[in-house]
């Protein structure tokens, strides 16, 4: 429509959309800054603010341009300066809180986000009312122009409205299968249980790759740890079978025993049954302990063990378990939009207690004879250590203080330039190991060998043709449970002791390892468990549910020692010095139980030296040479043998 030269220029089309547009964006702007939560209405209203942000800012900048001309009047252009500064700075803001509002920590870029907003706002109302709307005498086009501003203010409003309806924020919660073996306990013999009583969507546990796409260095840690490769240790397999074919429920609801902490996978899903995927599910495989079998979790049931979790259908975030890539990237997006509503829903206080951790490393069951044994037993042991102060004291020293420790990182979930490690360190060295793992190996190794000391002691003097005594003490000085814990009756954990003459020839040896079978000598001093069947048998497969009677538990709680004395006789004519050495050393599995397991070849398990220590006797009565920094042994209890321990 043309105008007169005279006349004060009407208000545009475009003007009235932007201002209605820049009102929404303003008004949306204000709820999501300070009461933005992930409810469905805040989720959809987020993509709508960056969306109309954007085709609000990509026209105001065009116009800008398109203005600012020599022609045009100082005032004007003036005006239009300010008004494409603003402009810039929401478009840039807005731009840079989508992408980088996860490590957005301080407010600043927010507020300023608001302010710029603002002022475009203020501008582009100051620019319309500056033109005059001349009245028609046409009734419909002055209805048009009356309701113009709301029909622009309508059309956000509208898109957020659609979007929720195709797009709605859907639970994880489904019902088991109709066949499932039984509908109340359905996780038993497993203390796991959900929320709501039902299964979970398979895809809603698949999570490490989707979690590893904005945590790439806890992704990383997590891809060596003992979590992951839960479900793909051969030792677990043929555990796994042993179970399913022999204990006194067979099958899949056998397998289920070891699942609740094992296959968060396939059992939450109630897939760990006849006729669901089992656990060779490839899913299954890759996953193991995923992301959210631990951060999914929205209570512990107690410490009793058995993997007595309690698990939410919860899904926080739209498009999360998507697999449209561009909408995955859109859900990364609503987190960054909002980084502490993620942090507080997938860091509940549950999993900085050390009760978490004994949801699964405390294991137990009734063996068929109707007696509790106990497979571990970790958290008990610590609750009652010196390294309890109690809940909150800052001396308390945690599970997840150890075997999480603070690392460097510049992962978006790191404090103050630290995280928790996702390695899991423990003891560990055989999956490592098995895998050519070379890193994972070697800390775990480290981690060991600040475990426990040895000490070596002698007598005065030693003669020839008479018993040679040497105590040897191994004091649990950096663990806070029992050394070892975990699974006490599969590892190998015992003494080394050699004693040579002058001219070094052996005079007396404990402990060695068959170079061919790979086995410990069985008279070595040992620390460990041994069960026994009702017949008195070695149960060296791990069927524990058969076990009648423990025949031999030697275990060092934290912070005391045990005492083992050898005791030989020295031939005639020894030459001295006498030199005995003892270490302490560790396989993650004994060799007996790893043949088993590997019945195609001899696996090889490192054996890692945890402590070592020596003395030098000399044949005529003198100070022996001992070394000056063996720590005094103290609570020792005295496990005396001769020649080695049985």
């Amino acid at each position: 429509m043309s105008q007169d030269s005279g006349s004060t220029p009407r208000t545009s089309v475009w003007a009235v959309v932007l201002v209605a547009w820049s009102v929404f964006e303003l008004a949306s702007g204000g709820k999501l800054r300070w009461s933005f939560s992930t409810a469905t209405l805040d989720q959809h209203l987020y993509l709508m603010h960056a969306l109309f942000g954007a085709l609000i800012a990509l026209p105001a900048l065009a116009a800008i341009c398109k203005a600012i001309t020599p022609a045009r009047r100082t005032t004007r252009r003036t005006a239009f300066g300010v008004l494409g500064l603003a402009a810039t700075g929401a478009a840039a803001t807005g731009l840079y809180l989508c992408l980088a509002g996860s490590t957005a920590q301080p407010s600043s870029p927010r507020d300023a986000h608001m302010v710029t907003s603002a002022a475009v706002l203020l501008l582009l109302l100051g620019a319309a009312m500056t033109r005059r709307v001349e009245p028609s005498p046409e009734p419909a086009r002055s209805g048009i122009a009356v309701l113009g501003p709301l029909l622009a203010l309508a059309i956000p409003c509208a898109a957020t409205g659609l979007t929720m309806a195709v797009w709605p924020l859907e639970s994880n919660a489904v019902a088991f299968p109709e066949k499932y073996f039984r509908k109340t306990e359905p996780f038993i013999p497993s203390r796991l249980k959900t929320a709501h009583g039902g299964a979970l969507k398979i895809e809603s546990l698949v999570t490490g790759h989707k979690c590893g796409e904005c945590h790439q260095e806890i992704y990383k840690q997590w891809l060596s740890s003992s979590h992951r490769q839960s479900t793909i240790s051969k030792w677990y397999e043929k555990q796994v079978q042993l179970r399913m074919d022999t204990s006194d429920m067979r099958g899949y609801a056998g397998a289920r025993f070891c699942g609740g902490c094992h296959e968060p996978v396939v059992m939450l899903s109630g897939n760990l049954d006849d006729g669901g995927f089992g656990p060779n599910y490839p899913p299954n495989k890759d996953e193991g302990i995923t992301c959210v079998g631990c951060h999914r979790a929205v209570a512990i049931r107690d410490t009793v063990g058995n993997g007595s979790l309690v698990h939410g259908a919860n899904q926080p975030y739209l498009f999360q378990n998507h697999e449209n890539e561009n909408l995955r990237t859109l859900g990364r997006a609503l987190v960054r939009g909002k980084p502490d509503l993620h942090a507080s829903d997938m860091m509940r206080p549950e999993l900085k207690k050390p009760d978490f951790c004994a949801t699964c490393h405390q294991v137990f069951f009734k063996t068929l004879y109707g007696k509790l044994f106990l497979i571990q037993n970790d958290f008990d042991v610590w609750k009652a250590s010196p390294y309890n102060k109690g809940p909150g004291h800052e001396k308390t020293q945690r599970c997840q203080d150890c075997h999480m420790p603070l690392v460097d990182s510049r992962d978006p979930a790191a404090k103050n330039g630290k995280v928790h490690s996702h390695r899991f360190i423990g003891a560990n060295t055989g999956r490592p190991f098995q895998i050519g793992d070379k890193e994972q190996l070697a800390r775990t190794e480290e981690f060991l060998q600040q475990a426990c000391y040895l000490n070596v002691h002698g007598p005065d003097k030693l003669e020839p043709g008479k018993p040679a005594r040497f105590d040897v003490i191994v004091t649990n000085a950096n663990v806070g449970h029992n050394f070892p814990g975990g699974t006490t009756d599969m590892v190998d954990a015992w003494i080394e002791a050699i004693a040579t003459d002058a001219k070094g020839q052996q005079l007396f040896a404990s402990g060695l390892v068959d170079p061919k079978t790979l086995h410990v000598d069985p008279a070595s001093h040992f620390y460990r468990t041994v069960p026994l069947d009702i017949y008195g048998a070695h149960l060296f497969r791990r069927d524990l549910w058969n076990t009648y009677r423990v025949k031999e538990a030697r275990l060092i709680p934290p912070e005391k020692s045990d005492l083992a004395t050898y005791e030989f006789p020295l031939p005639p004519g020894t030459a001295g010095p006498v030199t005995f050495k003892a270490r302490l050393r560790f396989r993650r599995s004994n060799q007996r139980f790893t043949d088993y397991v590997f019945t195609d070849k001899q696996m090889v398990i490192p054996i890692t030296d945890l402590a070592e220590d020596e003395v030098r006797v000399s044949m005529e009565a003198q100070t022996p040479n001992q070394d000056q920094h063996l720590k005094p042994a103290t609570d020792v209890e005295d496990k005396s043998t001769t020649g080695g321990s049985d």
